[in-house]
């Protein structure tokens, strides 16, 4: 329990909220008929069957939905742990959400075990590994007298958001695709989601709960190479902290015009606390970063010419003398460079430019 301007805040819960996983199940030889399940499903009153029709697949029970899914998959079913789109001729033939009640009372290992049971149990096995393509990891915080507002908030993000109720702050959104969120919780489960098995979840409380949420997307995923499940646990934790540290973070205001300067707010520091005990591999570089290395290069060797001119310019000017050669002023800036060279900080803040750069469209 830590204090901040009069704020206390409390850790309750960490955990994966939502997960999206896609199976390349091979699906030739099932021991059901895709056939006969899309007659059941054509054979629906969607009117009837609002939420779907009872079946019974691998001796589990299933609500199926009448029609396909937007996403292209022919059939869609589900029952209290999953959410199952799938096709016979789709690449993945499964997509697979991972519903929030089961992922904390389960976890999302053993519930990735079921559904490979369950799939073996019906004659699908995989043909390949899965591939992650949503993740949502959050940390759950009472907090008391909350001392800090949208003002505190450092992202590299120009697109954010802010809901508010009753004149009180209660949602912060930052980013797009792979985003954070920042919201009062217990008050969205009386609003609107219900979700009051979080309660014991969190020693009995039901209010002044707030949720701070990394979600994750396909594309960023894949940037920086975190496909698989094991993939996930090897270096989560490293690319979380990244995020903490150059998407957004909370800070405690201070008289100094730079924001970036700021200090970490002590709730921050403690999410990043949290976070640092799930996988800690460093992530490679970015796909992108280095498709496209030799023009980044490049542009930044053309705007350093025209600083180097720049130089060459002031300085001629200041003695007065014709402009000054290329050769001279390099030696010119390569004297002054070295009177301010100090190998400790330019290990750690190039070490710091690298952590950005693995972040770059983000």
């Amino acid at each position: 329990m830590s204090t901040n301007h009069d704020m206390i805040f409390t850790f309750l819960a960490q955990g994966v909220d939502t997960l999206e996983v896609c199976y390349y199940l091979d699906t030739r030889n099932p021991a059901f008929s895709f056939e006969k399940l899309a007659a059941v499903r054509d054979g629906m009153d969607r009117q009837k069957y609002k939420d779907g029709k009872k079946i019974t697949l691998g001796g589990k029970d299933f609500l199926l939905k009448a029609g396909g899914t937007s996403s292209g998959f022919p059939f869609m079913m589900r029952d209290n742990d999953f959410i199952i789109q799938f096709g016979e001729f789709n690449n993945p033939s499964f997509s697979v959400k991972f519903l929030s009640n089961a992922l904390w009372h389960k976890g999302y290992r053993a519930m990735h075990e079921d559904f490979l049971v369950w799939a073996a149990g019906v004659g699908l096995y995989m043909r390949k590994t899965e591939t992650i393509s949503r993740v949502d990891l959050c940390l759950d915080y009472e907090l008391i007298n909350k001392a800090f507002g949208e003002e505190n908030f450092v992202s590299s993000f120009h697109r954010d958001c802010k809901f508010r109720s009753f004149g009180e702050d209660e949602t912060y959104k930052f980013g797009v695709g792979t985003c954070v969120r920042i919201y009062n919780k217990s008050n969205e489960i009386k609003a609107k989601s219900g979700k009051t098995w979080f309660y014991p979840i969190w020693g009995g409380l039901t209010d002044n709960v707030w949720r701070i949420e990394w979600q994750l997307n396909n594309d960023y995923l894949k940037q920086r190479g975190i496909r698989t499940l094991a993939d996930f646990e090897k270096s989560i934790g490293f690319v979380i902290g990244l995020l903490c540290e150059y998407h957004t973070s909370l800070r405690t205001i201070t008289s100094d015009t730079n924001r970036a300067r700021w200090p970490m707010h002590p709730l921050w520091l403690d999410v990043r606390e949290r976070f640092s005990t799930l996988g800690m591999q460093p992530i490679k570089a970015a796909s992108k970063l280095r498709d496209h290395y030799p023009e980044r290069v490049q542009s930044i060797v053309i705007s350093m010419m025209g600083n180097i001119k720049a130089i060459a310019a002031l300085t001629s000017v200041y003695d007065d003398t014709p402009p000054q050669g290329f050769q001279e002023t390099l030696t010119n800036i390569n004297g002054q460079l070295r009177r301010i060279y100090d190998p400790l900080s330019w290990q750690q803040d190039v070490q710091k430019k690298m952590d950005k750069l693995r972040l770059a469209d983000v």
